[in-house]
């Protein structure tokens, strides 16, 4: 569980170092075969209002395994409502918790597609649910959250 923490201390330094956008964030809860949680920076995007980019940091766990990681999002909105699609990709380090003489860390891809709704909540605020799939080691989630 230290490594865990250290891990994520270390990916969320990373992620506000090259956070682009000051005071645009996301947090999530992520339920699937391994639930976790992810945090998000927002960055610059080129490509004006119809698209979000995010740097985020996410942990899962599950009786099989933790892992943790950082990846880019990219999510692309419709223009008449709040549907929107996503695409992730980063790299997660983990351990397998099965074996308890075999604990090595390991390194594994994370890169995922999905779609998402968003819920107005303020002027800049947003609730939003979505579902992606991927190779991954949580292999498809529902993602509940917030950006602000």
């Amino acid at each position: 569980m230290k490594r865990i923490i250290l891990i994520l201390s270390l990916l969320l330094s990373l992620s506000l170092l090259f956070g682009g956008q000051a005071g645009k964030a996301k947090a999530s809860l992520n339920l699937g075969l391994a639930n976790g949680a992810s945090l998000g920076v927002g960055l610059d995007s080129p490509y004006g209002e119809n698209r979000d980019n995010y740097l985020n940091i996410h942990a899962y766990y599950c009786r099989l395994f933790w892992c943790a990681g950082i990846c880019r999002e990219i999510r692309t909105y419709n223009n008449r409502n709040d549907f929107y699609y996503l695409v992730s990709a980063g790299v997660n380090i983990g351990q397998m918790l099965l074996y308890p003489f075999d604990r090595d860390l390991f390194v594994s891809p994370h890169v995922a597609l999905g779609v998402g709704h968003r819920f107005k909540l303020g002027s800049d605020s947003y609730m939003f649910v979505e579902w992606d799939v991927g190779l991954k080691l949580s292999v498809t989630n529902i993602n509940i959250g917030v950006t602000f």
